[in-house]
């Protein structure tokens, strides 16, 4: 398996995702942000829409209303190697971005 390991959760179906792409999509853009691609053990990205963002938003930044994403990142625990994070990607917000925008929704949602 080719580190990190990406989990993609999708709660939500407003938008189709492809974990796959979502996969390569995050290895490079850490590749691009000089990101040690070894240094990392694990990335979740959860999609979501406006409901459970505003929650997410509410319980760990304690900002109120939805966001476009979050994200979180994590040291390795004792004893283990490579750094962990989450991706929050709120899928309501990227469909009004890219409506404004005038670009597709995947466009948008890769920038998250």
């Amino acid at each position: 398996m080719m580190k990190p390991e990406i989990d993609v959760i999708n709660r939500q179906r407003a938008v189709t995702v492809d974990p796959e792409s979502v996969a390569d999509q995050v290895r490079y853009f850490l590749t691009r942000a000089g990101a040690d691609l070894d240094a990392w053990e694990a990335v979740t990205v959860m999609y979501v829409r406006d409901r459970a963002m505003a929650q997410a938003n509410r319980a760990y930044l304690n900002h109120t209303g939805p966001t476009d994403v979050i994200t979180f990142t994590y040291p390795p625990p004792p004893g283990l190697s490579g750094s962990r994070g989450d991706i929050l990607i709120n899928v309501d917000a990227a469909r009004r971005e890219s409506g404004d925008r005038d670009i597709p929704v995947e466009h948008e949602l890769a920038l998250y």
